[in-house]
């Protein structure tokens, strides 16, 4: 396949220290614009496009004796996507992502199922401070903290809220962009959840746990994640 990239303004920086090591790195685009072009001389696709977009790292270093983690935020505003656009689920759409991984300084190339037994080993931790996604029509917000065991299952808690999400899962799923299985799941998760605020806006909100790859919802399971290794 090939794909093709257009911008207005693109800026790129990172920092190391004397060995080497990267500190720092940020990526800074403004009207970021990639297309698809099925076969050669044929017309370009849209696949996404956004007016700004932006991806901070640094390194955090450990207080204890765990590897360093990296902090990272990612932000994109007025984003578009044709096949979700394609799917009701038009835009424009905000992302706002912020948080830390913990026991994350090997950046040593290597396959991911090994990357992830390695982050296990070194007890490594996914934080999500911040996850905000909100199109015209629906609304997403999540935190919470995840990692994995040495048999690859997740363990962890997760705070979601869902606001005028059921129509365009519906949609999704209608189409295949996600498993159709999916669709009612997540009615049933806004149909339990409390009202609270999401993004701004008004929906339900409920606290998810993942013991050893099993999905709860309170007390009840309410799925399986399958190992990650």
């Amino acid at each position: 396949r090939i794909y093709e990239a257009n911008w207005t303004l693109l800026q790129m920086s990172g920092i190391g220290d004397t060995s080497g090591r990267p500190q720092r790195f940020a990526l800074v685009v403004d009207q970021p614009d990639v297309k698809w072009v099925p076969t050669a001389g044929a017309d370009a696709l849209p696949v996404l496009s956004a007016t700004h977009l932006e991806i901070h790292a640094r390194r955090n270093p450990a207080t204890t004796a765990v590897p360093d983690g990296v902090d990272y935020a990612a932000s994109i505003e007025g984003g578009e996507s044709a096949m979700l656009a394609a799917a009701g689920a038009t835009g424009p759409l905000n992302l706002k992502l912020q948080g830390t991984v913990t026991a994350a300084e090997d950046f040593r190339p290597m396959a991911v199922t090994d990357r992830l037994r390695a982050w296990a080993a070194a007890g490594g931790i996914l934080k999500l401070d911040t996850l905000a996604i909100t199109t015209p029509k629906a609304a997403v917000s999540a935190s919470g903290a995840l990692a994995l065991d040495a048999a690859g299952r997740l363990n962890g808690a997760v705070n979601v809220g869902f606001s005028g999400i059921e129509e365009v899962a519906r949609n999704l799923s209608r189409t295949g962009v996600i498993p159709p299985e999916m669709a009612p799941i997540v009615g049933a998760l806004a149909l339990a959840g409390k009202p609270g605020d999401v993004a701004g806006r008004r929906g339900a909100t409920f606290s998810l746990l993942l013991k050893e790859g099993v999905l709860q919802l309170g007390k009840f399971p309410v799925g399986i994640i399958p190992p990650l290794y």
